[in-house]
């Protein structure tokens, strides 16, 4: 019913079925993952009312166990999600968390992480809050942070405008037109809005 996909690696659909609605996959080298997406295979739907709660399973919880961190839900309307888990790693305050109410007490290799699903009433997950920083960045998350970064570096660069006498004055520096500037900003800004991606090209 479910699926993991980890960049770089094999697409892995046979989770460990530890209660009759708790599921695990095996992360390995989970130092080395950024990204991972959780999906729902098509072949069964969840029966109405329900959904699923994801987690990720760090090593090293209380007594040695594994610290759950809650990425996100899937339901019928959501069969897929992707993850940021590099910066859910948990602080010395989360240790005792665990996973859909239950912890599995299991340990894991020292770089090894688990995915951890739990089916849930819909009703119940959205009572949930899945960790802040696991969501992925989106196209629009890049817009807004580029555009508050054109924003500060304008800002800041014409802090140091200056007449032609002034710049005179200081004639073993080089200086461009404010002019230059505004044209450089205006076109970033529009070429962002045709294509939030364009930068990657």
């Amino acid at each position: 019913m479910f699926g993991l996909v980890v960049a770089g690696r094999l697409v892995d659909t046979a989770p460990q079925q530890t209660d009759a609605a708790k599921f695990v996959f095996n992360v390995t080298d989970a130092d080395t993952v950024n990204h991972l997406t959780v999906f729902m295979t098509g072949t069964q739907a969840f029966p109405d009312g329900l959904g699923a709660s994801i987690y990720f399973g760090w090593p090293g919880g209380a007594g040695g166990g594994v610290t759950w961190q809650m990425l996100g839900v899937l339901t019928n309307d959501k069969p897929s999600a992707i993850f940021k888990i590099a910066s859910t790693r948990p602080n010395e305050s989360d240790k005792d968390a665990d996973f859909g109410g239950m912890s599995t007490g299991e340990t894991v290799a020292s770089l090894d992480g688990q995915i951890g699903i739990s089916i849930e009433p819909v009703a119940e997950l959205a009572q949930q809050t899945p960790h802040q920083a696991a969501t992925a960045s989106t196209a629009s998350d890049y817009v807004a942070f580029t555009g508050a970064m054109l924003e500060s570096f304008f800002n800041f660069a014409t802090s140091f405008a200056n007449t032609r006498e002034g710049a005179a004055m200081h004639a073993d520096e080089h200086w461009v037109p404010l002019g230059c500037l505004n044209r450089w900003q205006e076109n970033f800004q529009r070429k962002l809005a045709l294509d939030p991606a364009f930068w990657k090209k």
